[in-house]
């Protein structure tokens, strides 16, 4: 989608936007119809996650529990760890 905004942000009429789409990204004329459509509501472009990894640690199985009981309180476990070492890293390099 992002692709197709800036597409129709350099002024190109929707129908040569979706050509340009589906020749460079191998998807149907149909699809990028659809990308097209959906990126004319948009104001900015939307974020992109980043890729994501398994990174396994040996914890105490207390402290597992835990990060566990906290996680499934705030909604999913994945990002609720990724926010505490995000938060915890951003405090430390602001103190060291």
């Amino acid at each position: 989608m992002n692709q197709a905004l800036r597409l129709l942000q350099s002024d190109l009429p929707a129908t040569k936007a979706a050509r340009q789409l589906a020749r460079a990204h191998d998807i149907s004329m149909r699809q990028a119809h659809r990308y097209v459509a959906l990126a004319k509501n948009l104001a900015v472009p939307v974020d992109v996650p980043e890729p994501k990894a398994v990174f396994t640690v040996k914890l105490p199985r207390r402290l597992i529990a835990r990060v566990r009981r906290a996680a499934r309180q705030d909604g999913g476990s994945g990002e609720w760890v990724a926010a505490a070492l995000h938060n915890a890293l951003s405090t430390q390099s602001a103190h060291g």
